[in-house]
């Protein structure tokens, strides 16, 4: 298991962890996130509208 894993790694090329560029780009992935969660929101606020337009009272 470990062998394919460094296989993988050595084919991947030299992974190096860069925590500046992580820092710089927070900003974009906080953006990134509320665009996700407002999408979400309103795909669940149609969902409900739709269902109080097409149920059938009893």
């Amino acid at each position: 298991m470990l062998n394919i894993l460094t296989t993988a790694f050595s084919m991947i090329g030299d992974i190096k962890f860069n925590p500046k560029a992580l820092l710089d780009m927070l900003p974009y992935i906080g953006e990134g996130m509320l665009c996700i969660f407002i999408v979400i929101g309103i795909i669940i606020l149609i969902t409900i509208l739709l269902n109080k337009i097409t149920s059938k009272d009893k």
